[in-house]
């Protein structure tokens, strides 16, 4: 894009960089800019909590039990 059209249409813009795509500023045909996403930042353990609450536990020893009736464990 042009640095003009991110003069015009920066709000737009930056809803799509949030969105996670990146953008390459050009002046006079040259790039001279990127835009893109920052990384993340992390999740609280509070949300983790909050959006796996309910889920059931596994079990571990039974589940490689069952991975080793299919796959070679021994490697």
């Amino acid at each position: 894009m042009t640095i003009r059209d991110l003069r015009n249409h920066g709000g737009e813009v930056l809803d799509a960089v949030m969105r996670g795509e990146g953008m390459t500023v050009t002046r006079q045909g040259r790039a001279i800019a990127e835009l893109r996403p920052l990384r993340g930042r992390g999740v609280r353990i509070e949300t983790l909590e909050k959006a796996f609450k309910g889920c059931p536990t596994v079990d571990y020893s039974g589940l490689v039990a069952d991975m080793g009736e299919i796959l070679d464990l021994s490697l």
